[in-house]
């Protein structure tokens, strides 16, 4: 695969080898619409999150949300701090303070509970889960006595 990069940058014009034919997605449309789906959804479970944490403390609009949610976002994504710690925290909490008058960083702390630690948590038990049952189901066909091995007497 890494020769084929290599040839492709070599030989300008058109993608004689084909590499590049399987990332297009001009021929089916389905695949680019629901990969636009799954980017929106994405980016709006956040949102829904943080509109349904500052509803409990003041009235807010749905687009307020995502304002305030992609405003951390990008700050977050800034390289002043170690994988932007505390960064998005502070986008949230800046801009719902300043725009939206909720002055809550227990808002903000709730957020981010239920947006990143509830989704390690459970995306872990998922792990565990699977790794536990592949491994009861590879046990299972290891032999259980010395007798049982092929060319062991």
């Amino acid at each position: 695969v890494f020769g084929r990069v290599l040839n492709m940058f070599k030989q300008p014009g058109p993608d004689p080898q084909g590499f590049l034919k399987p990332l297009s997605f001009s021929r089916d449309k389905s695949i680019s619409a629901g990969l636009l789906s799954a980017t929106v959804v994405v980016m709006l479970i956040p949102a829904v999150t943080l509109y349904a944490v500052f509803s409990s403390y003041t009235a807010i609009r749905f687009v307020d949300a995502i304002y305030a949610f992609h405003a951390g976002n990008t700050l977050g994504v800034l390289p002043v701090t170690a994988g932007g710690a505390g960064l998005t925290e502070a986008g949230v909490y800046l801009f719902s303070s300043r725009v939206l008058g909720v002055y809550s960083w227990t808002a903000v702390v709730q957020w981010r509970i239920l947006t990143y630690y509830l989704t390690l948590l459970v995306s872990g038990a998922m792990l565990t889960y699977y790794v536990l049952k592949r491994l009861r189901t590879h046990l299972n066909r290891l032999p259980r006595h010395a007798s049982e091995v092929p060319g062991l007497k």
